[in-house]
Order: structure tokens, then sequence, then C-alpha cells
């Protein structure tokens, strides 16, 4: 603990501050929303949604560490020309290019993530090994090395199994998490560590031949016998289906279904025949050392080489020279539509820009504009639920509040297209107050409304909201003068009393966004269950929202101090070893230098 608190205060602002946003967010945050209050304990994803990514369990996924394509390999795997499901294409008359297209990117995997880019794989000779290892080793530490894989797995298939659900609630910030399948990277470090142990202890441990001998036909029977199980018999007993079929093959296309099974049957079948190869590679060449015809190096090269050609033979499927490009063709990846280069021409930069191809994850929209869509994997909750009750039912209140003002859509020639939509700006006045007693209800009055004459607010921000803000001056104006990540500036000017809303995201005031009114620290409230909004005196002022968190404006105060002492304490103890060190040197003994003794019979 000593040591945690010098090394963590550099990090105090990062830290702080994430902990603050990150109950606003999906992953630690709650909805207000009565339909989503089944949410997690003390915040975090829905445990449905957080365990999309699990890996199977009974129908024997968990199985790739050891056989690669137990469950087809990947999403978008490729088949060869040979394959049945290419013959059976080009046999009903599909086009030779088209054929060729789909088995490039088959959608090989049926297991039961919605999707996968490829298998976990531990190696089948490392995982022989590991089995051998826990039979041999006699370091105690293979115990944890075994309790980490144990535990691993078990995060790892998710909400295939009860425990995984009691340690997503009981577990401090684990329901912050989505993807299960990434605990298996633990066991990944612990299988070949102890595979290890097991060649340190074959190579300068004490052991019995014979029983060493009997202890390695076990490892070779568990390991290859799995294999026959689940890998070659399982492949003629298999179904080779799985509910994301539905989404590939529809409109009476069941027959390049059976096609696309007989081409899992055979990849299940190959790739089992292959684990077997190898877990045979590596019983020989322990065999061999342990008759003693192998030397050292000769045994711990094998065994390398075995190791890297099986693991090399399936890595390179998912990371080859495809995956690397010039610094040109992936510049070009970056190249404006031309529905971007038409919107790019509006001299204004302060609007936001909607693509209704795939709003919420797409990025590219936002690389040459603003947009309201846009992916992250921790949005605000708040935003969450507009998404999902308004934004993706195409709300056009919604979006008008939002500042949009183009819209991309595409045609069924794949062709974008750019309509100009009637946005509200960046910030307007308002004559009408709709109060809402609760989030269900503010969310319900967002369905119809006016969003350029009416707002509507939570009863809680009624203190900052008095009966006689909204005033009646046709002429009031509002502006946007100066934008910036941490400061938006604007400047109004009006004869009466107003309420102004402006288009960007309410984050609680207390943990981000400040309020100035000439200078003056003032209130604003939230509005439209996402906005931002104000009660605004008659006059001509300046409005100025600074992002000044005290997590942010203190914790750098922290951290640049906690940087100090740590660097005083390093350079510190530096120098007092380097002063003790001196000082036992000057306290060494000094050598006593010897008398010089005449020689009888000499002068001197």
């Amino acid at each position: 603990m000593v040591q945690v608190i010098p090394a963590g205060k550099p990090n105090i602002a990062n830290l702080w501050s994430t902990q603050e946003y990150v109950k606003e967010t999906m992953r630690g945050g709650s909805s207000e929303l009565t339909q989503k209050k089944q949410q997690a304990k003390g915040g975090g994803l829905d445990f449905q949604y957080a365990t999309e990514w699990s890996y199977g369990l009974f129908d024997g996924e968990i199985l790739s560490i050891l056989i690669p394509d137990i469950k087809g390999g990947s999403s978008g795997g490729e088949l060869s020309e040979e394959s049945a499901t290419y013959k059976e294409l080009t046999g009903k008359g599909v086009p030779q290019n088209s054929a060729l297209n789909f088995i490039q990117h088959a959608p090989l995997y049926w297991g039961s993530q919605q999707f996968t880019s490829g298998p976990v794989y531990f190696g089948a000779a490392v995982v022989f090994l590991f089995v051998f290892s826990l039979l041999i080793v006699r370091n105690r530490i293979k115990w944890a090395l075994l309790s980490l894989v144990v535990i691993s797995i078990i995060l790892g298939v998710g909400r295939n199994t009860f425990l995984y659900h009691i340690i997503f609630d009981t577990l401090p910030f684990f329901n912050k998490f989505r993807n299960p399948s990434m605990a298996l990277a633990i066991a990944q470090l612990a299988v070949p560590a102890l595979a290890l142990l097991g060649l340190n202890e074959l190579i300068n441990g004490d052991w019995n031949k014979d029983d060493l001998i009997k202890k390695l036909k076990i490892a070779g029977g568990v390991t290859a016998g799995i294999v026959l199980i689940f890998g070659v018999l399982g492949s003629f007993i298999y179904s080779f289906t799985a509910d994301a079929d539905k989404r590939w093959f529809e409109n009476n296309q069941g027959w390049v279904l059976d096609a696309l099974k007989k081409d899992r049957s055979s990849l299940l079948f190959m790739s089992s025949i292959r684990s077997l190869f190898f877990i045979g590679a590596a019983f020989g060449i322990v065999w061999l050392f342990v008759q003693k015809k192998l030397s050292n190096t000769l045994f711990i090269g094998s065994l390398a080489l075995v190791f890297l050609v099986d693991e090399w033979m399936i890595d390179k499927r998912y990371l080859n020279s495809d995956n690397f490009v010039e610094v040109s063709k992936y510049q070009s990846n970056h190249t404006p539509t031309q529905a971007d280069l038409e919107i790019l021409k509006d001299p204004d930069p302060h609007y936001r820009v909607f693509n209704t191809g795939n709003p919420f994850n797409d990025a590219m929209t936002s690389y040459f504009h603003q947009s309201i869509g846009g992916y992250s994997a921790v949005k605000l909750q708040r935003y969450q639920d507009l998404i999902e009750n308004q934004i993706s039912k195409g709300n056009t209140g919604v979006l008008q509040m939002l500042n949009t003002k183009y819209v991309i859509t595409e045609g069924q020639d794949r062709q974008q297209r750019v309509q100009r939509f009637p946005g509200l700006g960046n910030c307007w006045f308002v004559r009408d107050v709709k109060w809402a007693k609760n989030a269900d209800e503010e969310m319900a009055d967002l369905t119809s409304f006016d969003p350029k004459t009416t707002v509507i607010v939570d009863e809680r921000y009624r203190k900052d909201l008095p009966d006689n803000s909204t005033g009646s001056d046709s002429l009031a104006i509002i502006k946007l003068k100066e934008y910036t990540p941490n400061k938006v500036t604007y400047a109004y000017s009006s004869a009466s009393s107003q309420v102004a809303v402006f288009s960007e995201i309410y984050y609680d005031g207390g943990k981000g966004w400040n309020t100035y009114l000439d200078g003056k620290l003032v209130p604003h409230f939230r509005a439209d269950y996402v906005l931002r909004a104000m009660a605004l005196p008659a006059g001509s002022h300046l409005i100025e929202f600074k992002f000044e968190p005290k997590s942010v404006v203190l914790g750098n105060k922290i951290a640049y101090a906690g940087s100090f002492i740590l660097f005083a304490f390093v350079f510190g103890t530096l120098g007092f070893a380097g002063f003790r060190r001196m000082k036992d040197i000057e306290a060494e003994p000094k050598p006593v230098a010897q008398p010089t003794v005449s020689k009888p019979g000499k002068k001197k």
C-alpha cells in the first residue's frame, strides 16, 4: 500500500475523472427510465448485453484451445474452389465471381456467439505438454497456474456457467466489462508457463523412467482422446448450424446452408486430424528424450519447432501480409465521399450530421463532420436512452434539437445522398416550458413536441427556472461566439428575460461544466432529457460554459505534486545510497604499509 500511494498520485486526475465519468455511462451508471431498472447491481452493463461474447461450454466451443476449427474458425473464413459450397453455388448457376467472393468470406463460424474473427487457440502441442506437466511438476506453483486456467475458463464461458453471474453481481467493477472471452488471455499465459516448468522438470529433475513414460501415456491419451471424441466423432454427429445462420440464409437459400454444413463438418474433421498430428509429434519428441535418444539441445529445438509450426499455421490465417498496407492505401480509406464533399462546402463548421446507414457503429462520418452518431463503448447512459427511444425511431424533433443540419442517406444503388435538415442551430430561445414529473414522462413528451417553441424540463430543476423566465421579445438573438473542447461561448441580447436551450449534451455541473454570465458563476440545468438550458436576464450578456471538474483541476495539482514527490523520493533514495556507499568506503580499513627490513650484512 505504501508503494501504491506515491505511484497513484501522478495519475490521480485520470483515475478520479474516469471514476466520475463511468458513473454516468452505460458501464457504470443506470438509467432513470423504469423500463431499464433491471440493470446490474451497483450500475454497469445489462447482464445479457455484457455476456453476448461468451465462449460456449457445453457445446464444446471452449475446446478451440485444442481444436481450432471446432466451431468453424471465423465468421468470415475462406474456402477453396474444391469446397462443397463453391461447387453447389456454381452448379446452381451463380456467377463465378459471386461464388468466389462468397467462399472468400464464408460464414464458417457456427458457435454461440453472434460472430467472431477467429478462435482462441493455445496450440495442440502446448496443451498436451500442459497436461503432462500437471502430472510431473512437483513445484506447488503448478496449482496456482492451474487455478488461473480454471478461473480464466469460467470467466471466458461467461453466461454459460452460473458462477459467472455471481461474479458479475459481486466483484467490484466487473460489470463494466463486456467481452467474457477476453479472460481466456489469462490461460494463454498460464498454460505455456506450466508447460515450460514441465520442460525444466524433464531436463533437470530426478525422475523414474517407467513412471515418466506412464504419465506421458496418460497425457497423450487425455488430449488425443478429447480430440477424437469431440473432433473426429463430432464431425459426424454435430448439426453444424447456428442461430446466426438466419441472418445469412433467407429467401429459400437453404441449399447454400446444406452445402456449407458439409464444409463445416469437413473443416472440423481436418482440424482434428491436424491437432492429433501435433499432439503425436510432441509426444514422440518427449518419448525419445525420456529414452535418452535426444540431447537437451535437440529436444528443446525440436519442441520449439513443433510449437512454432503449430501456432504459425493458425495465426497466419488472421494476421498475414494482407493485413499490412501501404500508407497511401490506408489514407485512401479516409477519402471523403461525394456526400462528404457536398456537406464540407458549408462555411459554418458548427453543425451536426446524421448518417442513417449505421449511425452508432460508424466512425467515418465523425472523421469529417460533427456527428450525432459514432461508436463509443462508454456512451453516456442518458444519450443511450435517447438513441433507443427516439433517434432509432426517426424522431425529427429530437434530430432538430441535436443541431442536425444534414442527413446522409443511401439508396438502393448504394450511393450516398445528402438532405438538408431544418435543425435549430447551436442555441435558441423558447416560449413555453413543459414540466415532467419523472424521466419516463420526460422521455414520453419528447415523442411529440416542437423543440423550437417548447422545452421539456424535469420538475427537480424548478429552482433554476423561475415562472417569469420566458420572454416575448421576438427580436431577441443568441449566437455561438467560440467553440473549443473545454470552453463554449455565446452572446445574446434580449429586451426581456428568456429561457435558452443549448444543443450540447448535459453533464452533471458538479462533475464537469460550469456556467458564467459575464464572468459570474450561475447555474444551468438539464432540458429535453439530454441538453443544457438556462434562465437568462434581459439585456446584452456573454455566456461561457467551461469544463472545470474538480477531478481535473484539483487532480492535476495533486498529480504535479505527486510527480515532484515521486521524483524527489527516487533521486533522494539514489543520493542517499551513494552517500552511504561513500561512507562505507571511507570506513573500510586502509592497507598498512609494511616496513622495509634491511637484510643482514648490507648497508642502507
